[in-house]
């Protein structure tokens, strides 16, 4: 059967209730819960509808919007909070609010402008201190951050979110004495916080004392399981350790990714590890540092392959390093080397001649039944159905390809990249895996504007995969419109219902 072209929108856009009562039989709450979102009682956003709808006021606004806010509805959220602006315009909360949603999406001017106004409003709001020096870390400006996460310890001295954004912001200055300090006091208040472990050991590791470094990753990745970063990070301590073995398990694993590291990051995202509402992004980075960890991933795979260039393994996630950071063509040199090593077969077979057949014939069975699923709109229930075929049979593309579909359609943007990458790592010549990269990269620039780099590669994915089209395809058309969506994208507010997803399962 050939690949059906359809716009689907996402579960979640059943929650838009502005003006309509939501009917709990009229919304999908996988879309809304599956793969650790938290879990809401539509009641109490009905109730909250009705009052509004009753008796509107800044009050009930705000309280849907902190509502939309905790299931990733940030557009809602922010029309909600424009609504209780516009009645309470001294709501230094509801601006606070607003600027945590901008931040969230990674719009950090927006972000900036609004948590100026919350602090404008009520100095001593402590909370606003907070994002506001996150948002300045995230953006480089060190100086400013370090400001910010000061005020707040003046507000609250044992704040342990304060002590952390200040070790961050001296983490950015280099500074890394203080960070260690500042990280130690956060920890020393609560242990529980993964990012804390993780900034310690980064300020251990940029001063060379790379066993304290491995110590506090490893403390890390104890707390939150699917932590790339510390993973990295790990892995580039033990490699200067000299302790090969354990550098390129972590690195491996990190690069590689699997369907448990799905489920680690999608456990964790969206949880609140700090002691103010600062919700933390899935990879806890400030800037570009998971691109630095990643050129350092491709510097352990050279020096494993200077002692060995058959090392089809090394070769396969140099390459999925590589394609992490959008270098897809020496991603695709790795791949094509690693599967001419590997014999895999580059023909449109679902077999490529690699492995047991045995092992693809039974994931075979567990992929077919995904896809019923899939199609049914049961994404969470499908994608187990695809952890399942991988565990069976790891190279299944097509396996992948479709867990890439279906987190894309749980809003789990990043898991989908990782996804489909890992499905042309063993499928290069296939141009629907390359479609559908494009697409997910564009969603994940979409709900997060942090990082430009994204929309630049859901560019050239998308161009790969329309010069590899046969020249009478009928679906080239479509991948032409998204690659115009993508060339005349403007920044904003992404809305629920423009997230859809045209690729689905290929039989």
């Amino acid at each position: 059967m050939s690949c059906k072209r359809i716009q689907l929108l996402l579960a979640c856009t059943c929650m838009l209730i502005s003006s309509v009562p939501v009917r709990a039989d009229e919304v999908n709450m996988q879309g809304l819960t599956g793969f650790g979102r938290p879990s809401y009682s539509l009641d109490a956003l009905k109730e909250l509808d009705q009052q509004i709808q009753d008796t509107p006021n800044a009050q009930r606004y705000k309280l849907r919007a902190n509502k939309f806010r905790e299931i990733g509805l940030h557009k809602e959220a922010v029309d909600d909070l424009n609504k209780a602006l516009q009645m309470a315009p001294g709501d230094s909360a509801a601006y606070l609010l607003r600027g945590e949603n901008y931040l969230d999406e990674g719009m950090y001017p927006e972000a900036l402008s609004d948590l100026n106004n919350a602090i404008k409003l009520d100095p001593q709001l402590l909370e606003a201190y907070a994002a506001r020096a996150s948002t300045h870390n995230k953006m480089k400006e060190f100086e400013k951050g370090l400001a910010d996460a000061n005020s707040a310890l003046q507000i609250k001295s044992n704040s342990a979110l304060g002590f952390l954004l200040r070790g961050t912001a001296y983490d950015g200055l280099k500074n890394y004495d203080k960070a260690i300090s500042d990280c130690s006091a956060a920890i020393n208040l609560n242990s529980s916080m993964p990012k804390a472990f993780y900034y310690r050991g980064f300020a251990y590791q940029n001063q060379g004392n790379y066993q304290k470094a491995v110590d506090d990753y490893t403390k890390a990745l104890a707390l939150q399981g699917g932590f790339r970063p510390a993973l990295l990070g790990r892995a580039w301590s033990n490699f200067k350790l000299g302790q090969m073995d354990q550098a390129v398990a972590d690195c491996g694993r990190a690069v590689r990714f699997d369907p448990e590291m799905l489920e680690e990051y999608n456990k964790f995202r969206g949880e609140k590890s700090t002691d103010a509402s600062i919700v933390p992004d899935p990879e806890f980075l400030n800037g570009a540092q998971i691109n630095d960890d990643l050129k350092n991933a491709i510097t352990l795979y050279d020096d494993v392959l200077k002692k060995n260039p058959k090392d089809e393994e090394a070769l396969r996630n140099r390459g999925l390093a590589n394609m992490h950071l959008g270098k897809f063509e020496d991603g695709l040199k790795d791949f094509e080397a690693a599967n001419a090593i590997a014999g895999i077969s580059s023909d449109a077979a679902d077999f490529p001649g690699f492995g047991k057949q045995s092992d693809y014939d039974a994931a075979k069975v567990v992929y077919e039944q995904g896809n019923k699923l899939l199609a049914a709109g049961n994404y969470a229930d499908a994608s187990a159905q695809y952890q399942a075929a991988i565990k069976q049979y790891p190279h299944y593309a097509k396996a992948w390809h479709n867990l890439g579909i279906a987190t894309g359609y749980l809003n789990q943007f990043l898991g989908a990249e990782l996804c489909c990458i890992k499905a042309i790592s063993y499928r290069p010549d296939d141009w629907k895996l390359w479609d559908t990269l494009g697409f997910e990269l564009f969603n994940e620039y979409q709900h997060d504007k942090s990082d430009p780099t994204k929309l630049d590669s859901a560019r050239a994915a998308l161009k790969r995969s329309l010069a590899m089209h046969p020249p009478d395809d009928g679906n080239k058309q479509d991948v032409k419109k998204l690659l115009a969506r993508v060339d005349s994208y403007e920044r904003s507010l992404c809305p629920a219902n423009y997230v859809v997803v045209t690729t689905m399962p290929i039989n």
